[in-house]
């Protein structure tokens, strides 16, 4: 039996919360803000959480400052059930200043950006054999780990783990790496659709998801904001609409809910149908709270929202 259900692997953040911000902060020489808040951030920490709020066996790898913020965190999330013995704590916490606007938008201001340089060296192989599934928070947040992600991959699929990635846009600064060599050794890819498009430059999301799977990628699943999402296999093809939110108050880490309640709909064996329908229900409540994982709570609050909305039925 595995010790995880899955591994979290990627960037681990504090992020610091502001609310309202928007042009008008500059126009004038103080701002009242409604809403300051630290809270843990980053893609595979984010995942994390929502993977144990589902039941999940979830451990996380990656790097945290050896400082009060890092140490701070770290206590957060053993309270929250995640296995932290793949962390490494060194140098300072990297931190991200979140700016929502009134809409729910937001915008970033990102500290240590040469504080994150975990690398395969630094990797359990060991704990491979121990997790079904390692899921890497995003390609291009630990820039140190990329060139070598083809190699963890495919040892990751050798010790017989599911792979998954999702993607975030690189920052000119990070350099280049060989995403189709990555993305030969996922299981499941992730993208958003800007991501994608960014990557295959085709405008279609079924000829994007086409090229991933020229590259060798088992599943693709395109992440399509206000359409939805489409899945794609070499047996399958297609999209699932999204559902009615309540209120949008802050999208800061919508995607990495979406893909943490996708893959746990792998990890429970559900038919892909049911996998998009469950993330996107959970996509329209992470969006209700302001904080990446502070709306979802449960499985069942989850099921509740396809419930409510007729789109359940199906899958009993």
């Amino acid at each position: 039996m595995k010790d995880l259900d899955v591994l979290c692997v990627g960037g681990i953040v504090c992020d610091l919360l502001l609310s309202p911000v928007g042009k008008f902060i500059f126009d004038q020489d103080k701002t009242e803000l409604e809403l300051l808040e630290q809270k843990l951030g980053g893609d595979a920490a984010n995942e994390a959480i929502i993977f144990g709020r589902y039941g999940m066996k979830v451990g996380l790898a990656g790097e945290m400052g050896d400082d009060m913020t890092g140490r701070g965190l770290m206590n957060y999330m053993h309270e929250s059930g995640v296995d932290t013995s793949n962390i490494i704590l060194r140098g300072k916490t990297r931190t991200s200043v979140v700016m929502i606007h009134e809409n729910g938008d937001r915008n970033f201001l990102t500290y240590g950006r040469n504080t994150q340089l975990i690398n395969i060296h630094d990797m359990s192989m060991e704990q491979l054999k121990h997790t079904r599934m390692v899921s890497i928070g995003s390609v291009h947040i630990l820039p140190t780990l990329d060139p070598d992600l083809p190699e963890y991959l495919e040892k990751a699929q050798a010790a017989g783990c599911i792979t998954a990635a999702d993607m975030m846009k690189r920052d000119p600064r990070v350099p280049e790496v060989d995403i189709p060599a990555i993305v030969a050794h996922c299981d499941y890819f992730l993208p958003s659709y800007i991501e994608a498009k960014e990557l295959t430059g085709k405008d279609i999301p079924e000829e994007q998801a086409d090229e991933f799977l020229a590259w060798g990628a088992k599943n693709v699943v395109i992440k399509l904001g206000e359409e939805g999402c489409l899945v794609r296999n070499a047996q399958e093809s297609f999209r699932t609409p999204i559902y009615k939110t309540n209120a949008v108050v802050d999208t800061t880490g919508a995607g990495d809910n979406f893909v943490a309640s996708f893959l746990t709909g792998v990890l429970k064996g559900w038919s892909h149908k049911r996998c998009a329908e469950f993330a996107s229900a959970a996509g329209s409540i992470c969006v209700e709270k302001v904080g990446a994982t502070a709306a979802i709570e449960s499985l069942a609050q989850v099921e509740a929202r396809m419930k409510e909305q007729g789109r359940f039925s199906q899958f009993e």
